[in-house]
């Protein structure tokens, strides 16, 4: 089965949506503006070329122009203290979707062009009530011990960075693996950036 973008061309605010709430990170003024679904061609990659999905993972949209503008976009709609429990899952991301990219959009240039040429970037959303406020509640809670039953409290912590020191050390690990070889940069925005630097900022034009 030949490849034909046009059938996953979908909008900015649509592939936003989280695949298990089905929330969108990016607001409907975004409905009309047009990206490619990757998960949607990752799902047609594996029918055509595997028996099944077998654990790939790919980000949520791609994007390239006819002025040679290349961005895959992954969304999560979470604070960017609580990505520290999505760092192992968007590390196999950055190498599926290079891979589909591959085979895909990319099929008759050399892969290589990909990390010369484009960039993924991962957007967060630190609008949302995470962070230091939410770790010191479940440590206090632990101090206070009830008058009845086990003295013991079990209210766990979030899986989070602990300061901003700890989340950029990571993100530069990442960056290190992946950049250059795989994309040309890989960047983490929150919300309001993206809608500054591509969404609001003329960015999105005709997909190619």
């Amino acid at each position: 089965m030949e490849f034909n973008s046009k059938d996953y061309i979908s909008s900015l605010h649509e592939a936003s949506k989280s695949t298990v709430e089905g929330q969108a990170l990016m607001d409907a003024k975004y409905s009309t503006t047009d990206v490619y679904n990757f998960d949607e061609i990752k799902k047609w990659f594996c029918r055509t070329y595997r028996s099944g999905e077998e654990n790939l993972r790919s980000c949520d949209a791609y994007y390239q122009d006819d002025v040679r503008n290349y961005l895959v976009m992954e969304f999560k709609n979470t604070h960017h203290f609580k990505m520290k429990g999505y760092m192992s899952e968007i590390a196999q991301k950055c190498t599926d979707t290079h891979l589909i990219l591959a085979e895909t959009f990319w099929r008759n240039r050399k892969a290589a062009e990909i990390g010369k040429k484009v960039i993924l970037c991962l957007v967060y959303h630190d609008g949302l009530s995470y962070g230091a406020g939410v770790q010191g509640f479940c440590k206090n809670i632990n101090r206070v011990k009830p008058k009845q039953g086990s003295g013991e409290r079990k209210s766990k912590e979030p899986d989070m960075y602990k300061d901003e020191q700890n989340y950029q050390k990571e993100i530069q690990v990442l960056k290190d693996t992946y950049e250059k070889e795989f994309y040309k940069e890989i960047m983490f925005l929150e919300k309001k950036e993206f809608c500054e630097v591509y969404a609001d900022n003329g960015y999105f034009k005709k997909l190619v």
